[in-house]
């Protein structure tokens, strides 16, 4: 097993926006069943960024579930 297997992967930076300093969290979340909703703590952001692999053409598909059974409900116009 992994050194690493099991922790959540994440990056951190700080910006600047408006001459305060913003910290930008990039997180991993590990997504074994799209059929079931992630949890609060897990779409509790500002900026959602979903990827895919453009070699893979199922990819985009689970992405798009993903999307809509977690954060369709959460995005804010």
């Amino acid at each position: 097993m992994s050194e690493l297997e099991g922790r959540p992967q994440c990056t951190v930076n700080a910006v600047q926006v408006y001459g305060q300093e913003k910290y930008l969290v990039l997180r991993d979340i590990n997504v074994c069943n799209i059929s079931e909703p992630l949890q609060p703590s897990e779409v509790q952001c500002d900026v959602a960024c979903l990827v895919y692999d453009v070699s893979n053409p199922k990819s985009f598909e689970y992405t798009a579930r993903i999307y809509l059974v977690s954060l369709n409900n959460t995005v804010c116009a």
